[in-house]
């Protein structure tokens, strides 16, 4: 099966929810309030995303490439982060992480200010 390519796509407010998204492409791909609970995204480029108030609860992220995403106000509640990139990621005080993740382990930046 081919990876979806879907690099600066317009997915705000998207239900992909459970989606297959394993491999895909999706570089700077605007998917703020989308909902992604329980996708399959593996492996996935999502470098530079725009992810901001974006359900990612359940979502398995195993070793995605997130560097320079937005996570602002991003619901990441039981996410499934091993060996994902995350260097240079923002988040806010309103980024929902699973339990024991250190954001700034992970060398996240914080971001104050209103998305």
């Amino acid at each position: 099966m081919a990876a979806a390519n879907l690099v600066d796509a317009n997915l705000d407010y998207a239900d992909l929810g459970g989606a297959y998204l394993r491999n895909a492409y999706l570089r700077r791909a605007d998917l703020r309030h989308a909902d992604l609970r329980g996708a399959d995204a593996v492996r996935a480029d999502l470098r530079g995303a725009d992810l901001r108030y974006a359900n990612l609860s359940d979502i398995d992220l195993t070793s995605a490439d997130l560097r320079g995403a937005d996570l602002r106000h991003a619901d990441l509640a039981s996410a499934g982060l091993i060996g994902a990139a995350l260097s240079s990621v923002r988040y806010s005080a309103e980024t929902i992480f699973p339990p024991d993740f250190d954001p700034k382990a992970r060398k996240m930046v914080p971001i104050t200010d209103s998305p």
